[in-house]
């Protein structure tokens, strides 16, 4: 990302992303992962337990940085783009967590650039999920060849951007591979994609404006339990659910059915009007794309805390009661909206357990008729030439044998009697024996999360990682856990590390931290 605090897996729009947690607690383990004696030789211990004794808990030092300060301007390149002086050739997927920061780049850097946006997750366009995959490798040589060693490759005649236009399809599924088109672009947000507006009125999305009308909402706290992971990274059941549920507890605003399809390529933009009985309030905003046979895509969205409106340095409370207006950026997109099919905009206060919820509920106003949605709208070309990549290629993958399949599983449950929703993730890698040197690697990775649906002071997320080494005789084992709470005036961060070589306990230490709120 070119931008730490904005675009990463610690904050949106300011508000605090349980994503945060979540690396925190995958870093955790990673770090307390010990040497390999194969490798080190017979230091490896002390090395290991040297290496236990100074891990840090990076959720805490997060935390601590709640704005945009120095900590995140010190590694994020758009503090000052004449510094970028390498060419660049800049891939994501829009099922990634990062496809914000390739248009940002592509506009702001002033080096040869160009820009490949596929339809997968959190992995290489060669092996990625969904499909298409790509010879992304081969692009990534041309690239190199030109640039390096002065081979023309071609690569100055491809088009700035290629993007696949993804075909809209059913929530609550792991699409291995999504249809759609590649097509080619010179720019980004204009020439060939229009931004047309709407107004979001009491009756709908419409074109023309209406009388102004007052739409409050107070979501539960429940309210987002089908929005997937953050960063689709593990390849699980993580792809975002059917909307309707969490558009029952949010303000929606729909369109006519539409009479064409329709490809949204771009950044839609919200402008919000609205009011809030709180000083400190968030937003989650969802574009959604309504099937006929009544299923809801969430096609894009985005989260924001409205005390940043003026400033991600230096946030201010909102005056509770005065009106107060807000242009929020949903994230980057290509996708087609096809014919007979609506969108939905749908606004709530909450979004759990992707955003962290504030301190005591909100009821904010809508100010529906002075609210409007952009949205960036394809034009229909003739005969558009298509974008043609290489087949995928990769070296071979290690020879390895598999000693415990790996599983992933996502589990809701609902306490009959309070109310209390729990999500319960287990990523089970599985354990695989290594050919070449016979090592045996192994690991599970757990989340947890609970909220009871009034309450936001009740909101707990916990983390349990195990990680399993294993050679002959030598086997070690170690069990990384992290829990968060909150006060209405401060974080509550517990975390722990614990190493064991064979079954002893050789290392074990906490952590303990009360880490001060500041407007969230």
């Amino acid at each position: 990302t070119d931008d730490r605090y904005e675009d990463d897996v610690h904050y949106k729009g300011g508000t605090v992303l349980n994503e945060m947690h979540g690396w925190a607690a995958t870093m955790l383990a990673y770090s307390a992962r010990p040497p390999d004696p194969d490798v080190v030789g017979k230091g490896w211990k002390k090395m290991w337990l040297e290496r236990l004794k100074h891990e840090p808990f990076l959720l805490i030092d997060w935390l601590k940085h709640p704005h945009r300060d120095a900590y995140w301007k010190h590694g994020s390149i758009c503090e000052d783009w004449n510094k970028v002086q390498t060419p660049t050739l800049l891939i994501g997927g829009w099922n990634d967590a990062y496809s914000n920061a390739i248009p940002r780049m592509m506009r702001n850097m002033r080096v040869p650039r160009k820009a490949i946006i596929g339809p997968w997750a959190h992995k290489y366009p060669h092996f990625a999920v969904p499909g298409p995959r790509i010879g992304a490798l081969q692009e990534m040589l041309r690239w190199w060849d030109f640039y390096l060693k002065g081979i023309n490759t071609g690569v100055t005649l491809d088009p700035d951007y290629r993007v696949y236009v993804m075909d809209a399809y059913k929530p609550g599924s792991f699409p291995d591979s999504i249809s759609g088109r590649w097509i080619a672009e010179s720019f980004w947000g204009h020439g060939n994609i229009e931004m047309r507006s709407w107004y979001l009125t009491d009756k709908g999305i419409a074109a023309a404006a209406t009388p102004e009308k007052a739409l409050t909402i107070n979501s539960k706290q429940t309210t987002g339990f089908d929005g997937g992971e953050y960063c689709i990274i593990w390849l699980g059941p993580e792809f975002p659910g059917d909307q309707r549920d969490d558009d029952a507890q949010s303000i929606t605003f729909d369109s006519p059915e539409l009479t064409e399809d329709l490809e949204l390529v771009g950044q839609p933009m919200l402008d919000l009007h609205f009011t809030s009985d709180k000083p400190v309030a968030h937003v989650a905003v969802r574009l959604n794309d309504i099937w006929p046979s009544g299923e809801a895509s969430r096609v894009t969205y985005h989260l924001q805390n409205l005390c940043l409106r003026d400033s991600r340095e230096t946030p201010t409370p909102l005056e509770p009661g005065k009106r107060t207006r807000m242009k929020i950026k949903l994230d980057d997109i290509a996708w087609k909206v096809p014919k007979g099919h609506k969108l939905r905009v749908s606004i709530s206060t909450t979004y759990f357990p992707m955003m962290w919820p504030v301190a005591e509920p909100v009821t904010l106003t809508v100010h529906s008729g002075a609210s409007s949605i952009a949205l960036p709208i394809r034009k229909q070309l003739k005969n558009e030439k298509g974008v043609v990549f290489p087949a995928p290629q990769s070296a071979e993958p290690v020879k390895q044998t598999v000693l415990r399949k790996d599983s992933h599983s996502r589990t809701k449950t609902v306490d009959p009697k309070t109310g209390e929703v729990r999500l319960e993730i287990v990523d089970d890698f599985g354990v695989q024996k290594v050919t070449a040197h016979g090592l045996e690697i192994g690991a599970v990775g757990r989340e947890s999360y609970a909220i009871l649906p009034d309450d936001p002071l009740s909101a707990k997320m916990e983390t349990h990682w195990t990680e399993t080494r294993k050679r002959g005789r030598w086997e070690v084992r170690t069990e990384t856990r992290g829990r968060l709470t909150a006060t209405r005036t401060h974080w509550i961060v517990w975390g722990q590390v614990e190493a064991f070589e064979g079954k002893k306990k050789v290392f074990s230490k906490e952590f303990n931290e009360e880490i001060e709120r500041k407007l969230q």
